[in-house]
Order: structure tokens, then C-alpha cells, then sequence
């Protein structure tokens, strides 16, 4: 048999008061897909059947998100302890647009059903995904301060990334201007023309 460990978690408001309701996702190597579970009225949870490793963890609740904790480290039956807080979250909208705005002052045409992903510091355990309406845009979100990475892909385009630092943030919207991709048909023969 294998000795498994737990992390408890405490989750607290900006105030400092427990958050009830939170939910808490854990996320690892030796996790994945992602686990989720909910604090109780005293902003508590256990999560339990943990084998040794390093996990990340954050907490959700309504629009208020935590900062992801990064390789919490958890020793063959050990149990540790950790308290994550809250702070307002924000929502950005995400603008794919079929190549940047024209001269004249014309916005570039909007591409629907691009799929969208954003993640902190560029890569992330529990990134956010959505894919684009009619209008070429998806809202994303709750997001902490800092800076994130936008990927999007659609067909027949060039998928892209791009960064998004405080402006982006602060003004909730973020525009990726896709490039239009092409594809390239060949045929191998030899040297006798057979294929």
C-alpha cells in the first residue's frame, strides 16, 4: 500500500475573513485533469489522496480569484497547510480581428470561432478558455493583476500569441490580429515518375 498525503487550505477575503463557498483547484503532475473542491463556512478544505509531489492551487469565488501558489510541496503522507487570499479579479475581452485595423481608420473584420486561451506568466495550470462570438470577441476571466499570455488559433489563420501586461488590463480588452495562413499540396514521386 502507498501512504497518501493531503493539503488543507484555508481561504481567506481581502479582508482577512473566511470564504465560504471558495472553490479550491489543485492541479499537478500527478493530477491532471484538474481537481476542484469547495470551502466550508470557515473557508476550510481538505484535499486529500495526494501522492508526494509538487501541486499548484488557486482559489475562485464569484469574481474575487487568488493568486495560483506555485510547487507546494508535498511529502510521501505528509500533510501540509496553506491559506490562499482572494482579491477582486478582472474580466478581458479578447478581439480577434483578420489582420491589424486599416490606415483609414476601418476596423479589421472580426473572426468567429477562434479558440482562445489565456494563461498566467505565460503558461498556467488552470488557464481560461473560450472561443469567439459572431463579434470576433470572447470576455475571459476573473484574471489577477500581472501579466498574462493570449494564444488564439481559428482555421485558416496562423495561430498567435501575444502578451498582456497592466494596459491590457486595465482598459479589459486585449486585440490579437490574426495573419490568414495557406497550405501547400505536394506529390512525392521518384525518380520514374511513380508516386
Amino acid at each position: 500500500l502507498e501512504k497518501l498525503g493531503a493539503i488543507e487550505v484555508v481561504v481567506v477575503d481581502a479582508g482577512g475573513e473566511p470564504a465560504d463557498g471558495a472553490v479550491v483547484t489543485i492541479g499537478g503532475p500527478t493530477i491532471w485533469p484538474a481537481r476542484a473542491a469547495t470551502t466550508n463556512d470557515e473557508g476550510a478544505v481538505r484535499i486529500a489522496g495526494l501522492r508526494g509531489g509538487i501541486y499548484d492551487l488557486r482559489a475562485r469565488l464569484g469574481n474575487q480569484v487568488s493568486p495560483t501558489e506555485m510547487g507546494v510541496r508535498v511529502e510521501r503522507g505528509e500533510t501540509q497547510r496553506l491559506t490562499l487570499t482572494l482579491d477582486v479579479g478582472r474580466e478581458i475581452a479578447i478581439r480577434v480581428t483578420d489582420g491589424p485595423d486599416p490606415a483609414d481608420g476601418r476596423l479589421a473584420p472580426p473572426v468567429a470561432d477562434a479558440e482562445v486561451v489565456v494563461a498566467e506568466d505565460g503558461i498556467s495550470t488552470f488557464p481560461l478558455q473560450g472561443r469567439t462570438g459572431t463579434d470576433g470577441e470572447v470576455v475571459l476571466g476573473p484574471v489577477v493583476e500581472g501579466r498574462a499570455t493570449v494564444s488564439v488559433s481559428a482555421d485558416g489563420f496562423v495561430p498567435r500569441t501575444i502578451a498582456i501586461g497592466e494596459e491590457e488590463l486595465e482598459a479589459g480588452v486585449a486585440v490579437v490580429a490574426l495573419s490568414r495562413g495557406g497550405g501547400i499540396i505536394g506529390r512525392v514521386e521518384d525518380d520514374r515518375g511513380y508516386p
